[in-house]
């Protein structure tokens, strides 16, 4: 078993018994973690357990990214100079 498919069975085993089994299914509207190989997999599989439950990607992540790629745009140049701005881009980068 590779380390991935532990920390599947890990993440599953955690959320399912200890989380959403003492709470109830019904106490849950969706799931979301980031997109790494094995969170993805883990959320795939709590939804297929629990179709009730709705399965989201992680979206802050995808909002920052976008705002990073929107922001090198050339009509984003002179506010790429202001120190506020160099700040936030140092604060997504970390």
């Amino acid at each position: 078993m590779n380390t991935q498919q532990f920390d599947i069975q890990i993440i599953d085993k955690r959320v399912n018994s200890q989380v959403i089994d003492v709470l109830g299914s019904k106490c849950f509207v969706a799931i979301c973690s980031d997109n790494t190989g094995n969170t993805k997999k883990a959320r795939r599989n709590i939804t297929e357990k629990f179709p009730t439950i709705i399965n989201l990607a992680d979206v802050c992540h995808h909002l920052a990214n976008t705002a990073k790629d929107i922001s090198k745009l050339p009509e984003f140049q002179k506010v790429r100079q202001c120190s506020v701005f160099n700040a936030w881009q140092s604060l997504l980068s970390s």
